[in-house]
């Protein structure tokens, strides 16, 4: 590998929201990779969405365990203490093993053990919040990320010195390689049949 490549580790799932804005990095970052610049490496759950959509980006999946803490009694939370305890473990052995230059996430609780991870073994970590308030993973997390960065304006009191207002990565489906002009036409007019679009209005 190149020495100047700079590994970075991006971790979140279950759902696709906390993986959208990453890959939305990710694609900015690898098309950067070809005057060798960055590589990413991504960090989710085994059965979560993101693993698919992670794949189909060519970027390299490792899987952990997953966990939740839940704000009501449940005998899950007690489970599910066992498996964040073990996904920690788990994170340090691929962050040893990857060392990375920078570990990034935007939320979801398969985040967590691994910032934690990160935080132990100083490796710089950057938080996205993407909602105006934050949630109890990106709460958890806050206080082991060197950098936050928001969607909102407002979200700014929530974190500090630490955050800065940039708004919601999104990915310029033009630059994916994977896809050709003809599928983003047709995907682009099926959603407007869907909405009702007009073909003279802008789509944000």
């Amino acid at each position: 590998m190149q020495k100047n490549i700079k590994k970075i580790l991006l971790t979140g799932g279950g759902t696709g929201g906390s993986v959208a804005p990453l890959l939305a990095i990710s694609d900015v970052g690898c098309r950067m990779s070809d005057v060798g610049k960055f590589k990413f490496t991504w960090i989710g759950t085994r059965n979560g969405v993101e693993k698919q959509m992670v794949q189909k980006e060519n970027i390299k999946f490792i899987s952990i365990a997953s966990g939740k803490f839940r704000r009501y009694f449940s005998i899950k939370n007690f489970i599910d203490l066992f498996k964040i305890i073990f996904a920690f473990f788990q994170s340090l052995a691929i962050l040893i093993k990857e060392k990375p230059a920078l570990v990034m996430s935007a939320g979801s609780f398969a985040s967590v053990p691994v910032v934690w991870a990160a935080w132990l073994l100083r490796v710089p970590v950057l938080i996205h919040q993407q909602d105006v308030r934050h949630g109890l993973a990106n709460k958890l997390m806050a206080p082991f990320a060197n950098v936050i960065t928001v969607t909102f304006e407002k979200s700014l009191a929530d974190y500090g010195k630490k955050a800065v207002w940039t708004g919601n990565p999104a990915q310029n489906t033009k630059t994916r390689k994977h896809e050709n002009t003809k599928t983003r036409k047709h995907e682009n007019t099926k959603t407007q049949e869907i909405f009702n679009f007009k073909n003279d209005l802008p789509v944000v």
